[in-house]
């Protein structure tokens, strides 16, 4: 599982994400949100659109914390 399956969205939407689109335990019972990149172009209308992205929280902490070559860029 990954953010893609848990939001059906675009590519396009998932790869314009940002860390600071990702806000854990800021959902209904302390899940994570996404909230896609105003800013991207091409989204086809999931601009200021929001998703629980309940099922892969776990891989996207891990890479944030982990593997992203800058976490403290928002």
């Amino acid at each position: 599982m990954g953010p893609r399956s848990d939001t059906r969205a675009r590519l396009s939407a998932i790869f314009s994400l940002r860390i600071k689109d990702v806000r854990f335990g800021e959902g209904p019972g302390n899940s994570t949100l996404v909230r896609f990149n105003e800013e991207a172009k091409g989204l086809k209308g999931a601009e200021n659109h929001e998703v629980i992205v309940k099922p892969s929280e776990a891989f996207l902490q891990n890479y944030i914390t982990r593997e992203h070559p800058d976490p403290d860029q928002p």
